[in-house]
């Protein structure tokens, strides 16, 4: 069995609940689409500010920091309600993007120290990049389910600011 530093997705809707739970004028869950295989997409959203921050994890499948970092993000938010207040800000974190393709390559770390170069290569996934999500089709077309539920996000939330947490670096706009 594959062991990881990181929760699997059905970890994160779980650990977003007990979030939900402990904190539930503050913070909410919400199911804003579906994969191509079917599973949910869960936002979790912290406060009640008039200006939004979109945070996407899991945007690619071998970066599985991004999830446990929006739990880590949403849990100081609830204990410190007063900042979200002062910054006027309600902050969403898309817990993953790709949740298919990070269920194939849950177990892969290559963060552990001295993984063996085989156990990097048995279990590392990431699609093609027609396949990833957080892309367009190139050339313009039908999006995936999950690039919708991106977009739709986006134009409902009309962010102040949208960043992707990657597993090495950070995009955003």
């Amino acid at each position: 069995m594959r062991t990881s530093l990181y929760p699997a997705v059905d970890e994160l809707e779980r650990r977003a609940r007990t979030l939900v739970r402990a904190a539930p004028g503050l913070l909410r869950l919400d199911q804003v689409g579906t994969s191509r295989a079917g599973r949910p997409l869960w936002l979790l959203s912290a406060g009640h500010g008039d200006r939004h921050v979109l945070a996407v994890a899991g945007a690619h499948a071998n970066e599985p920091v991004g999830g446990a970092s929006a739990l880590r993000l949403a849990a100081l938010f609830a204990g410190r309600p007063r900042v979200l207040e002062a910054l006027g800000c309600t902050w969403h974190f898309l817990l993953c993007l790709d949740p298919d393709g990070a269920d194939l390559a849950h177990g892969w770390q290559p963060e552990q120290p001295d993984p063996a170069l085989t156990e990097c290569h048995r279990y590392f996934y990431r699609p093609a990049f027609a396949r990833q999500p957080e892309s367009l089709p190139v050339p313009p077309g039908r999006p995936m389910p999950e690039s919708a539920a991106l977009l739709r996000l986006l134009d409902e939330l009309r962010p102040v600011a949208q960043f992707t947490l990657h597993g090495i670096e950070f995009g955003g706009a």
